[in-house]
């Protein structure tokens, strides 16, 4: 799978036929250093699924691996590397983050990398809540409501991780892991502990399986040290929709978890998020949430059935013309298929949308057009997909000089 921007490259190089197909958004998707998937089984994005195999199991009890450790690293102090299982080692910070604490079951390799990366900015104090209430939802459990009119771009959670467990481990059987697990919520000061263990899942491990998120933090790739799973207590409060008005991702600087409101939210309404591809038929979305999360999405996507569907199906079609310079395509194709997103419910998931409809504007020559739907694409990706997402930037240098871009005229010479 190419990246916009490697893909850019390579047809500024003449690398790249002129009918190959460069404008799907999953062609210009590539992630930053720091990036997040869901964790198993939610391993939807096939980047997050890129993994050797898992080591051989070992039935080895845990082994102390070294002295005791006191690893201090300003302001923060570090303790652990005693209490371990082969090279995965439980290391614990009960200062980090203005207190609340933190848990890493990582190895010494990559305990550096993830050190570093957590010390780059200062945790974030908390937002405050005053935006949205903890309410008992009907077939959800609990979920957060609006308590006024929230405004799409608005901040509503800010959250370091309170646990990171390396994907190898994560991968071993779970009698054999379970020692560890059990030892994290003792070493996290008490309102953490209570943040993790109120989560669904159960078992520490089940709170990893069903609510982490894959962060990838750099370092030694042969080695996977980059790759491990997050748990974010308070993104984990946001409930499922498949047209969501709220948008999730982790900031590479520091390692935080944020949520944006991704559209216009209403007071009274549900803050949500999507943990599905929110283009896939509505079957496969119901099954994918009874088969994770044990119950059926009731949501109005879903409710709509064969309509929905037809949708859906009509935008992928649009979508994967749009995406093929060698196509057929008309100025009517690009706003049929934003009018088909919003049709859909999808106002909050647009910021790939827009882009698509950027760069064909630009194909076509139509530098108005390219230049508004460009500052679309950038104002959604940044509450969508943040800061350092590819197509924020790609859009932020089309938006700015959209006749000097690769894809201008593109259609029409």
């Amino acid at each position: 799978m190419k990246g916009f921007v490697a893909f850019t490259s390579a047809l500024a190089a003449g690398l790249v036929s002129a009918d190959a197909t460069l404008l799907t958004q999953q062609a210009w998707r590539i992630h930053p250093v720091v990036d997040a998937c869901p964790s198993t089984p939610l391993l939807t994005n096939p980047a997050c699924q890129r993994w050797p195999p898992p080591p051989a199991a070992s039935h080895a009890p845990p082994v102390a691996q070294a002295p005791p450790q006191n690893i201090t690293s300003h302001p923060y102090e570090w303790r652990g590397g005693t209490q371990c299982i082969g090279p995965y080692c439980l290391y614990h910070n009960r200062g980090y983050a203005h207190s609340r604490g933190i848990v890493l079951l990582t190895t010494a390799p990559a305990l550096a990398h993830l050190k570093h990366t957590l010390a780059a900015a200062p945790p974030p104090a908390p937002l405050p809540e005053s935006l949205f209430a903890a309410v008992d939802m009907p077939g959800k459990g609990v979920g957060l409501v609006a308590q006024a009119p929230i405004p799409a771009g608005t901040p509503l959670i800010a959250s370091p991780p309170v646990l990171l467990v390396h994907r190898a481990f994560f991968e071993r059987p779970p009698a054999d892991a379970a020692v560890l697990y059990d030892q994290i919520p003792a070493l996290l000061p008490a309102a953490a502990r209570r943040a993790l263990l109120r989560q669904m899942g159960g078992s520490v491990r089940g709170i990893v399986a069903t609510n982490a998120f894959q962060v990838d933090v750099g370092g030694d790739v042969a080695g996977g040290h980059h790759h491990h799973f997050g748990v974010f207590p308070a993104i984990s409060r946001l409930n499922h929709d498949c047209g969501p008005n709220a948008a999730a991702w982790t900031d590479k600087t520091g390692l935080v978890h944020r949520a944006f409101a991704s559209k216009d939210i209403a007071a009274g309404e549900e803050i949500s998020i999507s943990y599905v591809d929110a283009l896939a038929p509505r079957a496969e979305r119901r099954a994918r949430m009874a088969g994770s999360w044990g119950f059926e999405c009731g949501c109005r996507r879903c409710a709509a059935g064969d309509e929905s569907d037809a949708r859906v199906a009509e935008i992928k079609a649009l979508e994967a013309r749009l995406g093929d310079v060698a196509a057929k395509v008309t100025m009517g194709d690009i706003e049929r298929y934003l009018e088909l997103m919003k049709e859909e419910g999808l106002e909050g998931k647009m910021a790939g949308a827009y882009t698509t409809a950027a760069l064909n504007y630009s194909l076509f020559g139509k530098q108005g057009l390219a230049v508004r739907h460009a500052r679309l694409a950038l104002e959604c990706g940044l509450r969508e997909e943040g800061p350092h997402a590819a197509d924020v930037a790609a859009m932020r240098e089309l938006a700015k000089a959209p006749k000097e871009h690769f894809t201008w005229r593109g259609r029409v010479r």
